[in-house]
């Protein structure tokens, strides 16, 4: 089962092989605070989701890993204004 099949079943209430396994982030601090890992020699969100075997989510985009090269949403959305108001 891929992850993506694994993520879906789950939501739709479907079979899967075992729960969908994802953190978005750490705090930068946690990596020098935690014994996990201070121990391991993890210093990024990179390299804690290799250590704990984490389920892809690259649908979502991590940008704060620029080193997988993911998208957030790209291109991105072009700001348009509708309608603008007086404000108190």
């Amino acid at each position: 089962m891929t992850d993506r099949e694994r993520f879906n079943n789950q939501m739709h209430y479907k079979p899967f092989d075992r729960s969908f396994n994802m953190e978005f982030r750490y705090w930068e601090e946690t990596f020098h605070k935690w014994s996990i890992f201070v121990d391991n020699n993890i210093t990024n969100d990179e390299e804690a989701e290799i250590f704990f075997n984490f389920d892809i989510i690259d649908a979502v985009g991590r940008p704060w890993i620029p080193s997988l090269n993911t998208p957030w949403i790209n291109p991105p959305f072009e700001e348009k204004v509708i309608k603008e108001t007086k404000t108190k």
